[in-house]
C-alpha cells in the first residue's frame, strides 16, 4: 500500500510539474494551426491533394509545439484527405493515430467525428459489420452531445450498411429513425436524404408506388432548398422507376430534367451518367441512331474526368448498340476497348486490394505495439518524475526499476508472439488473395486455417451452389468418412445448423460442441468423433455463401474466447480472398463470353467482307476485290521490275444464249466457264468475275508471250467443254484481250488496252486470243 501511494505521489507531482501556462507564441501557433485545418476542410471536396498538404503543415506544427488536441485534430484531417484519395490504408492508420490524442482530451465531439470517418473508410474496404460497429458508437456520442444534424446523418449511414449487408429490414428501421430525427430538428436537407432512402428500399422490394411517393416527396424538399444535386438524384430515381413501369416518355423527361440540372451546377460526372442513361432510353425505344451521340459524348466525358468504370460500361453498351445497327467494325472496335479496360481495371483492383490488407495488417500491429508499449511508458514516465522529485529514495527507484523490467519483458514477450501472429497472417493473406482459381482457393483457405489454428486437426468448407440456395461440401481435409465429400444440405437447414446455434466468439463465428450428427450422415459422428468445433460463416453480402469448419478430435476446450479476436482476422481475411476468387472466376466468364462474342463477330466481319468481295453466282472474286488485288500487284511490279500481264476474257454470244435459252441456261454457262478458268491457273493467279459475261485474269511474273499461251489454253478447253442442259448441248467459246503492264502507267490504262484487244478479237470472228501486239499492228 505505502508502494501504491508513492506511485500515485509520483505521478501527481509529476503531471504538476509538467503543466504550464500559455505563451504568446503557442496561442499564434494556435491561429495557425487553426486556419490550416479550416483551408483542409473547406478545399476537401474539389481538391483532395492540397487539403492533404494543409492537414500536415498542422500537424508539424502541432507536433512541434507539443499541442495533443490540434495533432489528434490534424491527423483526423490528413485521414479525411488521405480517403478522398483513395488511399484508404493510410487513411486509417492515421484516424488510429488520432485516437491517441483525441480520446486524452475527452473531446467527444472529435471522437465521433474520428469513428464516422473509420466506418466510412471500412465501408469502401467492404468491412460492413465493423463499420456498422463504429457508426453506432458514434451515434451515442452524437445522442450525448445533442447533435442532431450528425444524429441524422449517422443513422442514414447505418441504413446504408445495413442495406449492403442485405438486411432491408433493419436499413430501413434506421432510414425511418433518421426521418423522425431531422423531422423534430426541422433539418430539411438530412429529411430529404432519409425520404430518398426510404424510396431506394421499396423499389429494391418492387413496391414501385411507394417508392414513387417517397421520391417525390424527397424532391419537393430539394427544390424548396434549393439543393441542386440532391435534385438531380431525385429526378435520377423517379426516372428508374418510370422505366421499370415501361414508361419511357416520363423516364426520358426525368432524365432530361436531370441532364439540364447538372449542366447547370457543372458536375460533369453527373452529366455523363445522364447522357448514358438517355442513350439507353432511345435503345429501349429502338430508335438506335438517336442513343448513338449520347453515349459517344458521354464517352468524351468520362475519359476527361477519367471515370473509368462508367467508360467501360459505356463501351460495353455501344458496343451492343452497333453490333444491333449492323455497323460490326465500329462495334468490334468498342468491345475491344470494353474487354481491355475491364481487364485492367480488375487488376488495378486485385492489387490495390493486396495493398490495403497489407497496409491494415501494419495498422494493426502498431496498434498491438502501442497499447503493450503503453504501460512501459507510463512506468518510464513515473520513473523519470521519480529521478527529477527525487523524494522517494533509493528503494523506490529500485522497485520502479524492477517493475519497469519486469513490465519491458511482459510486452517485450507479448510483442514477439503477436508479431509471429501478424507475420503468419500476413503470409496467409498475401497467400490467399493472389489465388484466382476459385476451388484452389477453397483448398487454401482451408489448408491455411488448419495451420493457423493448433487445435484444429480437421475440417471442411461447405460452399453454396451458384444461385441454388443449397451447399456442399467443396473441400475437406483430415477426415476419415468416406462419404463426407457428398454431403449437401438445402440453405435454410445449413444457415438454422450453423448460425443460430452454438456460442458466438464474435460476429460471423460461433463454437460448438455435441452437435447433433447430420440426417442420413450419423456415420460420421462414430467414424469422426469431434470435441470441440467452429464455424466461420463467409458472407459477402448478407447472407452466408460459405461456411469454413474447423473441429478438434484432442481438446474440449479448443476454441475459446481467448481465440475470438484470431478467429474474426482470419474470417475477414478468408472473406477477401473468397470474394476476390469468385470475382475473377465471374471475370473470366464474362472474359469468356466476351472472347467469344468477339470470335462470333470477327467471324461475321470475315463473312461479310468475303461476301462483299465475292460474286455470289459462280464464287469467283468480284470486281471490288479484283480492283483491290490489282493495286497489291501493281505495288509489286513496280517495285521488282517484275512482268505482269492483264487478260479481258468475254463469252461469245452470251445474249443469244439468255434470250434462246433463258437466264438460268446463261447462269449455268456463267458457272461453267469460272470452273474451267479457274482450273487451268496457277495458285498466284487471279480470276475474277468483272461484269456481266466478262471475267479479268491476272498473271503475275508472266510476260505477254506466256500470257498468251495461257489463253488459248484456257479457250481451247471452254471451245471443247460444250455445257448440256435439260439433255441438250450447248456451245460456249471465249474471245481473249490481252495487255502487259507497264510500270510507269497505270492499270487503268493497260484495261483499256486490254479492252481493246478484246474487242478487236470480237471483230476479227470470236473465239481467239489477241494482244495488245496485235492491236498494236493493225
Amino acid at each position: 500500500m505505502p508502494y501504491r501511494n508513492g506511485l500515485i505521489a509520483v505521478a501527481l507531482l509529476a503531471l504538476l510539474c509538467s503543466h504550464s501556462l500559455p505563451t504568446r507564441a503557442q496561442s499564434g501557433t494556435e491561429v495557425r494551426i487553426n486556419v490550416l485545418l479550416e483551408q483542409s476542410r473547406e478545399v476537401l471536396d474539389g481538391q483532395p491533394g492540397l487539403a492533404a498538404d494543409n492537414a500536415r503543415q498542422a500537424l508539424l506544427l502541432a507536433r512541434e509545439h507539443q499541442r495533443r488536441l490540434d495533432t489528434g485534430r490534424a491527423l483526423y484531417r490528413l485521414g479525411r484527405a488521405l480517403q478522398a484519395q483513395g488511399e484508404l490504408a493510410d487513411a486509417l492508420l492515421h484516424f488510429r493515430e488520432a485516437e491517441e490524442f483525441i480520446d486524452a482530451n475527452q473531446e467527444s465531439d472529435w471522437q465521433a467525428r474520428l469513428l464516422v470517418g473509420k466506418g466510412a473508410v471500412l465501408t469502401e474496404l467492404g468491412d460492413y459489420q465493423q463499420a456498422l460497429a463504429y457508426q453506432l458508437d458514434a451515434l451515442r456520442l452524437y445522442r450525448d452531445l445533442a447533435a442532431p444534424q450528425e444524429v441524422v446523418e449517422v443513422l442514414n449511414n447505418m441504413g446504408a450498411l445495413h442495406f449492403r449487408l442485405g438486411d432491408l429490414d433493419a436499413s430501413l428501421t434506421h432510414f425511418q429513425q433518421a426521418r423522425a430525427e431531422a423531422e423534430s430538428a426541422r433539418l430539411e436537407a438530412g429529411l430529404a436524404s432519409a425520404i430518398n432512402n426510404i424510396g431506394v428500399i421499396h423499389r429494391n422490394r418492387q413496391q414501385l408506388d411507394e417508392a414513387e411517393a417517397h421520391y417525390l416527396a424527397s424532391l419537393a424538399i430539394r427544390e424548396r432548398i434549393d439543393e441542386r444535386s440532391g435534385i438531380s438524384a431525385s429526378l435520377n430515381n423517379l426516372a428508374i422507376i418510370a422505366y421499370d413501369r415501361g414508361d419511357l416518355d416520363t423516364s426520358q423527361d426525368y432524365h432530361e430534367r436531370a441532364l439540364a440540372m447538372n449542366r447547370n451546377i457543372g458536375d460533369r460526372y453527373a452529366i455523363a451518367r445522364s447522357l448514358h442513361n438517355l442513350g439507353q432510353i432511345m435503345v429501349a425505344r429502338g430508335d438506335l441512331e438517336a442513343a448513338e451521340p449520347f453515349f459517344l459524348d458521354s464517352i468524351e466525358i468520362n475519359r476527361e474526368i477519367g471515370a473509368r468504370n462508367h467508360l467501360m460500361g459505356t463501351y460495353e453498351q455501344i458496343a451492343d448498340l452497333y453490333h444491333d445497327m449492323d455497323r460490326p467494325d465500329d462495334a468490334f472496335a468498342f468491345l475491344r476497348r470494353y474487354i481491355t479496360l475491364r481487364e485492367e481495371l480488375h487488376n488495378e483492383n486485385s492489387r490495390r486490394q493486396i495493398g490495403e490488407l497489407r497496409a491494415l495488417f501494419e495498422v494493426e500491429q502498431r496498434e498491438q505495439e502501442i497499447k503493450l508499449l503503453q504501460e512501459r511508458q507510463r512506468t518510464g514516465t513515473i520513473l523519470r518524475n521519480g529521478l527529477i522529485v527525487g523524494t522517494f529514495g533509493l528503494l523506490l527507484i529500485i522497485a520502479l526499476l524492477f517493475n519497469r523490467y519486469r513490465l519491458k519483458s511482459r510486452s517485450s514477450r507479448l510483442i514477439e508472439a503477436r508479431n509471429r501472429e501478424l507475420e503468419s497472417l500476413d503470409r496467409i493473406v498475401a497467400t490467399l488473395n493472389t489465388e484466382n482459381d476459385f476451388s484452389h482457393m477453397l483448398s487454401r483457405v482451408l489448408e491455411e486455417a488448419l495451420s493457423f489454428f493448433r487445435d484444429a486437426d480437421r475440417g471442411v468448407f461447405l460452399v453454396k451452389e451458384g444461385e441454388m440456395d443449397r451447399y456442399r461440401v467443396a473441400v475437406y481435409q483430415g477426415y476419415r468418412y468416406a462419404a463426407i465429400g457428398n454431403i449437401t444440405m438445402e440453405g435454410e437447414t445449413a444457415r438454422r445448423r450453423y448460425t443460430d446455434g452454438g456460442l458466438p466468439l464474435v460476429h460471423g463465428v460461433r463454437r460448438f460442441q455435441n452437435l447433433p450428427p447430420l440426417k442420413g450422415h450419423e456415420a460420421l459422428k462414430e467414424s469422426d468423433p469431434q470435441k470441440a468445433m467452429v464455424v466461420m460463416d463467409i458472407a459477402l453480402d448478407g447472407e452466408a455463401d460459405g461456411f469454413l469448419i474447423l473441429q478438434s478430435t484432442r481438446n474440449h476446450s479448443a476454441f475459446g474466447q481467448a481465440d475470438a479476436e484470431r478467429f474474426q482476422r482470419f474470417r475477414r481475411h478468408a472473406i477477401s480472398a473468397f470474394r476476390n476468387a469468385r470475382q475473377m472466376t465471374a471475370l473470366e466468364r464474362e472474359n469468356e463470353r466476351a472472347e467469344n462474342a468477339l470470335k462470333r463477330m470477327t467471324a461475321a466481319q470475315e463473312e461479310l467482307r468475303r461476301l462483299a468481295r465475292t460474286d455470289t453466282l459462280t464464287t469467283l472474286p468480284n470486281r471490288r476485290a479484283a480492283e483491290e488485288w490489282m493495286k497489291q500487284e501493281a505495288h509489286r511490279v513496280r517495285r521488282h521490275q517484275r512482268p505482269l500481264t492483264v487478260a479481258l476474257a468475254d463469252i461469245d454470244h452470251f445474249k443469244r444464249i439468255n434470250d434462246e435459252l433463258g437466264h438460268d441456261a446463261g447462269d449455268e454457262v456463267l458457272k461453267a466457264v469460272a470452273e474451267k478458268l479457274s482450273r487451268r491457273v496457277r495458285n498466284e493467279d487471279l480470276v475474277a468475275r468483272w461484269g456481266g459475261e466478262e471475267f479479268l485474269l491476272l498473271l503475275p511474273e508472266t510476260d505477254l508471250a506466256g500470257g498468251e499461251s495461257l489463253a488459248n489454253n484456257l479457250r481451247t478447253l471452254v471451245t471443247d467443254s460444250p455445257l448440256m442442259h435439260e439433255g441438250k448441248p450447248i456451245s460456249i467459246s471465249v474471245t481473249f484481250g490481252l495487255a502487259l503492264f507497264s510500270p510507269g502507267e497505270s492499270l487503268h490504262d493497260t484495261l483499256k488496252r486490254a479492252d481493246a484487244a478484246l474487242y478487236q478479237g470480237k471483230a476479227m470472228g470470236r473465239n481467239r486470243v489477241i494482244t495488245e501486239v496485235e492491236l498494236a499492228d493493225d
